[in-house]
């Protein structure tokens, strides 16, 4: 048995559906998530910021001892994958997704667009299109916290046999998006980090029976509401 904590790690709140999902599923671990909200959003930003960051957010951790965490966050998992796998902690990351067959939209923040991780699978996948949308996972904050409307305002012409939706935000507004592709499979590179923690937890299992959720940055009771609301798909 192993009782140490399990940490989401996101540059806001788009990691807590992943969390809800692994909640659900393993209602004994214990929870700690850490929206990132004084560096939001982070895919606005360079490739030596986004790396300085994640680096130093990850030496914070250390002190919880966690025994697993989750980088709820495509665009920290697919820019800063050394600093992850150097920290010296059990990680699990959540990377883009690509559709087996056919072609594939990839919805995502220009730095994961820019990200060597996403020109390597452009290379290997040449049904694969890119499509940065620069400010979507701040209007999804805004309208979590603030109850801003998101008008959705970005055009892709054609009919993709995949949306890949490579931001954790853009979970939390799939309906929305579903809207513009009405034909689409939609795909999330969460189901494989769920998958990958689903196994870890599996091995590991928690032996205390405490099953507590936490919130250790920001606004707790406002993070408590909108985690509550989220539904599991």
């Amino acid at each position: 048995m192993d009782d140490r904590c399990v940490i989401f790690y996101d540059s806001g709140t788009g990691g807590m559906s992943l969390m809800k999902r692994v909640a659900t599923a393993f209602p004994d671990e214990d929870y700690l998530y850490y929206g990132d909200f004084g560096n939001l959003p982070y895919g606005n930003k360079n490739e030596k910021e986004i790396k300085g960051i994640v680096a130093e957010n990850l030496k914070k951790f250390v002190a919880f001892s966690p025994k697993l965490v989750v980088v709820a966050c495509n665009t920290a998992s697919t820019v800063a994958c050394e600093e992850i796998s150097g920290s010296g902690l059990a990680c699990v990351k959540v990377l883009p997704a690509v559709g087996k067959n056919g072609r594939t939209l990839l919805l995502c923040t220009r730095a994961t667009a820019e990200s060597r991780y996403v020109k390597n699978l452009s290379e290997k996948n040449s049904g694969l299109e890119v499509l940065p949308l620069r400010d979507l996972a701040q209007d999804v904050e805004n309208y979590l916290y603030k109850g801003k409307p998101i008008d959705g305002a970005f055009y892709f012409g054609g009919k993709p046999d995949y949306v890949s939706l490579g931001c954790t935000h853009y979970s939390l507004v799939a309906d929305l998006i579903a809207k513009k592709f009405p034909d689409s499979l939609f795909i999330s590179g969460e189901d494989r980090a769920f998958s990958d923690i689903k196994r870890f937890l599996t091995t590991f299992a928690h032996g205390s029976q405490r099953g507590s959720i936490n919130f250790i940055n920001g606004s707790k009771n406002a993070q408590k509401a909108v985690f509550d609301s989220i539904k599991v798909r």
